[in-house]
């Protein structure tokens, strides 16, 4: 049994990570502004309001197009606060100086600074130790190598922070599982192709993932992000290019908004794009029985 699963969110709680990511945001805006640190704290907040008040119009849209939605993932908010900044048509004030800010950190864009500030703050919080797998991690993953399991952890992150991380537990990348990073998950392609799930419409146009899907051939996928992580392999499945007994698996947060679960649904060419839902990892071990 080949086991395709996501990293950040299902062996890593993303927490304390995007917490500070958020604050290496606004500390960077507030210090190029010469202004009170909580002052654009406020004011991140107001924004952020604004786009979950909105999350489907709202997201990670790192070439245009929305390829996950704010609401579905912690780590996606500085990124979806910087779009909506520079999409706007009458900027406030308040939205005006922060494009400033980002000008005069030598950023274009409000998104190229959040984008900067995100792999920078990333980077550090790794190299600083203070990100770590679950607690239950090594625990899982010895259960699945006992019951023959092959596993291959693929992300958007590189593989060597997904190497650290699981050699900071005692597991050997290429023996006791494999690591495939830079996935691109998140790379739409040039002829858009959707599913309608919870009324909006997620992009299923996503080759390098269709390849490394394809060439893996899983028989589980799990993922915590739903746009990125599952909406693929179902739309892979459905038109007969994986294999029909293929099961998708969401890893379930608090986070997890509702449009992505089955209360969720608001139509008839609606559908809930995983077969079963988790609340832990452990839980994994669980369904595999």
């Amino acid at each position: 049994m080949r086991l395709l699963s996501d990293f950040d969110g299902v062996w890593t709680d993303q927490t304390e990570e995007a917490r500070v990511v958020r604050e290496a945001f606004v500390a960077a805006v507030a210090k190029a502004q010469g202004q009170d640190l909580d002052q654009s704290q406020r004011e991140y907040e107001s924004f952020l309001g604004e786009i979950l008040a909105q999350p489907h119009h709202n997201g990670w849209a790192p070439h245009g197009r929305l390829t996950a939605f704010v609401d579905e993932d912690p780590l996606l908010q500085t990124s979806s606060v910087g779009a909506w900044l520079d999409r706007m048509s009458e900027p406030s004030e308040s939205v005006a100086l922060w494009r400033e800010a980002a000008r005069s950190l030598g950023h274009t864009t409000v998104s190229e600074l959040a984008n900067e500030i995100f792999g920078r703050a990333t980077r550090e919080h790794l190299a600083q130790g203070n990100h770590a797998l679950v607690p239950e991690a090594r625990e899982v993953m010895d259960q699945l190598l006992q019951r023959g399991v092959e596993v291959v952890v693929v992300s958007n992150s590189d593989t060597s922070k997904l190497a650290k991380l699981f050699e900071n537990i005692g597991l050997r990348p290429d023996v006791d599982l494999r690591l495939r990073g830079g996935a691109g998950k998140y790379v739409l392609g040039d002829t858009p192709s959707s599913l309608s799930l919870g009324g909006r419409q997620v992009f299923v146009d996503r080759p390098r993932y269709a390849a490394l899907l394809l060439e893996e051939n899983p028989d589980l996928v799990i993922g915590d992000v739903t746009s990125l992580d599952l909406a693929l392999p179902y739309s892979l499945r459905a038109n007969g290019q994986l294999k029909p007994s293929l099961q998708l698996i969401l890893r379930q947060h608090p986070h997890t908004p509702d449009w992505v679960l089955p209360k969720g649904q608001k139509g008839a060419d609606d559908r809930v794009l995983h077969d079963h839902a988790l609340d832990g990892l452990r839980g994994l071990l669980g369904h595999l029985e």
